[in-house]
């Protein structure tokens, strides 16, 4: 299972309170341990959440169903994970795990694995499968919908007091817009960026693009492409290079770097 499907497993059994059972708040910190089967196989996950809550995962996508869940965590499987910088940890049942490098392979010989107990787990559960694959796509369509596609942590963002100011030939640019050439791209607001800077230059007199604005966004895409795409300056050096013009860039990482090449 992937992280996603883990998460909104867990979730839909620590969410029980509300009516939106299967929902994951991407503001919540949490850890997930896989859990091994006596064959070495990952047949669980350990999922805990900052928050509060954890639940013990069934890897089996056609049948996500959780083993176990609590408030707080799992005392015994946590004490094995503060205690290992990598652990190892086989899970027979709730009642029945240990880390292995710490348990003689002996005395666990005779002990029942995980499937002579849970026998199920291994077989497909069409509605739980089918809800997981419901509620999967309507948060990754959330996560396409939303301005930032995840590149930005608003929390990371100032909220100190700010200037504004315009850079030169701003109002005499004829922008394009993602709205204007949605029939052209996808997600493409990367390349709607890269044109405007076209524009923008153009206007500004160095370069000629001598096309419409939709044209210099359909000739920026064959460079640019589809989104969404949180690294357009080479492909933007290469366009501009097409127009016969050195296009330079300069990688920002922070606030202040932001700050320095927009004075610039």
């Amino acid at each position: 299972m992937d992280e996603l499907s883990i998460l909104l497993t867990a979730n839909s059994v620590l969410n029980t309170e509300t009516d939106d059972y299967w929902t994951y708040s991407d503001g919540d910190q949490y850890e997930i341990i896989p859990l091994y089967n006596k064959q070495n196989e990952i047949s669980a996950y350990y999922v805990h959440f900052s928050s509060g809550g954890y639940a013990v995962v069934n890897n089996n996508i056609n049948n996500p169903v959780v083993l176990e869940f609590g408030e707080g965590d799992n005392n015994q499987l946590q004490e094995i994970i503060n205690n290992n910088a990598e652990p190892h940890i086989i899970y027979n049942s709730p009642f029945s795990l240990y880390e292995e490098t710490e348990v003689n392979a002996l005395s666990t010989s005779e002990e029942y694995n995980i499937y002579d107990y849970y026998p199920d787990l291994k077989e497909t559960n069409s509605e739980l499968a089918n809800q997981l694959k419901e509620q999967k796509a309507m948060v990754e369509n959330n996560l396409n919908a939303r301005s930032d596609y995840g590149f930005i942590n608003w929390d990371d963002m100032d909220n100190d007091s700010y200037t504004s100011d315009n850079i030169d030939y701003l109002s005499g640019t004829d922008w394009i817009t993602t709205y204007q050439t949605e029939d052209f791209g996808n997600n493409h607001c990367g390349t709607v960026c890269v044109s405007n800077l076209a524009l923008y230059f153009e206007n500004a007199g160095k370069i000629n693009t001598n096309a419409t604005g939709e044209g210099v966004f359909i000739w920026a895409h064959q460079y640019v492409g589809n989104g969404p795409n949180p690294t357009i300056a080479p492909a933007a050096k290469d366009f501009f290079a097409d127009m016969g013009y050195n296009l330079n860039y300069q990688t920002c990482s922070t606030t202040d770097s932001y700050k320095t090449a927009i004075s610039a």
